[in-house]
């Protein structure tokens, strides 16, 4: 029997670990190390070649075994504490584009089936999401699809409003249905703005943020009793009357208004109450085995209690992007150094202490104090020095100054 790592276990581990950041108990620090690691004739240890750095589009492959993980503390240099405001998590930039086509959110996408336009297996690998060009964040709730129009259609109007409740994006007709999220703000635009990903505000289910709040509070079908906002017609059938339906399932309070053409075929729905607890559920179209050619309406179940709840969940947040900025502010961050390594550590000790170091920088490196010297020295510079019988040298990395 096989077994996957589900997409729900990744964003718990990410969630793990963006909160043991934010946890004040805990120090965790971005280091550099392992700098200048040698040069042909010079050897450098730890498993590199003298030619580590020989290829800049072709890098050495990371090394992962136990004896690089005891040499670390002997190669880091430097570190820099990762605060509240340097840890986000992340999910793939898709920018909202004209006349592209993209797939609605469903709960039920599989290997049986298939994402509509990006033939995927995943809803996390397709684009039902979007940010526009105010650095807005929508998620697409419908697009004009249904199952005679598997594809749906080209989204014409970008979307722009900051309304709770979903909406089309313009008056192009495109049959888009787009929920708004939330802004991306500046602070984290300027930090963590690029081309692959989009940046999410930390503490959703928690913020007191006005904006987060609301949309939060707007997407908790405990509240509102809103849950349920897309029934797809795959089938619209025939033979049936335009009215109001029932939602069953393990939820309750979902409604859905069915309009039909003059043979009896659905061909719009509305949803008209939403209902709570919906994890399944069907319209019961009441047909009571007199329709030939019966309908199939799938109600679109949200994550968890409702669109905008929990945006982690609802966007695949499985990544975490931490920012640090390395500059020359002190002597003990050489920037015109190559380094070889960069990692993370979490609750290094002060030194000859058990105590958990806890300020804003911290420095493993050493120094050598020069009684006379033949040159001025220069980062990157061998020292060497004579010991006493005259016939071994010891050799130093100028590392700052």
């Amino acid at each position: 029997m096989s077994a996957i790592v589900t997409d729900q276990f990744r964003i718990a581990n990410a969630n793990n670990f963006v909160d043991s950041v934010l946890d004040s108990n805990n120090s965790y620090y971005v280091f550099l190390g392992l700098s200048n690691p040698g040069s042909t004739g010079d050897p450098i240890g730890f498993g590199r070649t003298t030619t580590w750095d020989a290829s800049p589009s072709s890098p050495p492959s990371p090394i992962d075994n136990f004896q690089y993980l005891s040499h670390y503390r002997n190669t880091a240099l430097f570190g820099k504490k990762i605060t509240s405001a340097n840890v986000r998590r992340v999910i793939r930039k898709v920018t909202w584009t004209s006349n592209t086509r993209y797939d609605m959110y469903r709960h039920d996408y599989s290997i049986d089936n298939l994402t509509p336009n990006a033939q995927t297996t995943r809803l996390y690998d397709c684009n039902y999401y979007v940010i526009n060009s105010d650095f807005r964040v929508y998620i697409c709730l419908y697009n004009g699809s249904s199952g005679s129009n598997v594809l749906g259609n080209t989204s014409k109007d970008e979307p722009t409003f900051t309304d709770l409740e979903p909406s089309a994006a313009g008056t192009s007709g495109d049959g888009y249905m787009w929920k708004y999220l939330f802004t991306v703000s500046p602070s984290d635009i300027i930090k963590f703005d690029s081309t692959e990903y989009i940046v999410l505000p930390n503490n959703w289910q928690t913020s007191t943020d006005f904006q987060i709040q609301s949309v939060r509070e707007s997407g908790d079908s405990t509240i509102n009793n809103n849950q349920i906002k897309t029934v797809y017609i795959d089938n619209g059938g025939s033979g049936y009357t335009s009215k109001t339906y029932d939602i069953i399932g393990d939820g309750s309070g979902g409604k859905v208004s069915v309009t039909c053409n003059a043979s009896g075929t659905i061909i719009e729905t509305k949803v008209v109450s939403g209902g709570t607890g919906y994890t399944y559920g069907i319209v019961d179209l009441e047909s009571s085995g007199t329709v030939s050619d019966p309908a199939k309406l799938i109600p679109i179940i949200p994550p968890s209690r409702g669109h905008g709840y929990n945006i982690y969940e609802e966007l695949g947040s499985d990544k975490v992007l931490i920012y640090a900025r390395f500059d020359d502010s002190t002597k003990d961050f050489p920037v015109d150094t190559k380094f070889a390594q960069v990692g993370i550590i979490k609750n290094p000790q002060k030194y000859n202490s058990t105590q958990i170091y806890t300020n804003n920088v911290y420095s493993s490196l050493g120094a050598i104090k020069l009684s006379t010297t033949t040159s001025t020295p220069v980062v990157g510079t061998a020292i060497t020095q004579s010991v006493t019988n005259g016939t071994k040298k010891k050799k130093k990395k100028v590392l700052s100054r």
